[in-house]
């Protein structure tokens, strides 16, 4: 089974350059899927065509804003502390889309869950633990793990839905465990603020 890839230490799957001077957005959609979350569709010319890109949209929380260059390069909703970007920051916070059909292996959230925590625990130096769900603003239980690295890495936290035609992963990614800690309280309210 190939691995879906949370985790941002790693390369996500849709990484992509576009050159700024290039740039012709041709389509946003900020409308509801049907049956789903609130997704952000975007559709922009680039010297290699048209790339598109799908995240959820978050909730503004205090001290922290969307970068858009670097969601644009990960193809993640990239939330950033106020002062830092997405890549220099210790502790970032981010939203994917993962269209259903780009992961055919997946059924459902518990499928999705259970890839992850096999992938690293398969790593042998992360200590995965499932910990209490996080509730959205429509009071829907979001299944939630944290990450924890016995040594080098970073520490995360991902919460993880299914809605409509996507599977969506929110995640809380620091350098530091002093960073994570002090985040939680902010990724808490980034999906306490989310809704359908």
């Amino acid at each position: 089974m190939e691995p879906v890839t949370t985790r941002r230490r790693l390369k996500f799957s849709t990484r992509i350059r576009i050159h700024r001077g290039t740039w012709l957005a041709l389509l946003i959609l900020l409308l509801p899927t049907p049956g789903g979350a609130e997704i952000l569709k975007l559709a922009i010319q680039g010297d290699a065509g048209v790339q598109f890109y799908w995240w959820p949209i978050l909730p503004r929380v205090a001290g922290w804003y969307h970068d858009r260059d670097n969601s644009l390069f990960y193809g993640t909703n990239a939330q950033a502390p106020e002062g830092s970007s997405f890549t220099d920051a210790e502790t970032v916070i981010y939203a994917k889309a993962i269209f259903k059909d780009k992961v055919p292996q997946i059924g459902d959230v518990d499928d999705l869950v259970g890839n992850d925590k096999a992938l690293y625990q398969s790593e042998g130096n992360v200590r995965v633990t499932e910990v209490e769900p996080l509730f959205t603003a429509n009071g829907e239980a979001f299944p939630s793990c944290v990450f924890s690295p016995q040594g080098k890495g970073n520490w995360e936290q991902v919460a993880y839905a299914e809605e409509g035609e996507f599977f969506l992963l929110f995640t809380l990614s620091s350098r530091s465990r002093a960073g994570f800690e002090q985040a939680r309280d902010d990724f808490r309210a980034f999906i306490r603020g989310y809704r359908r």
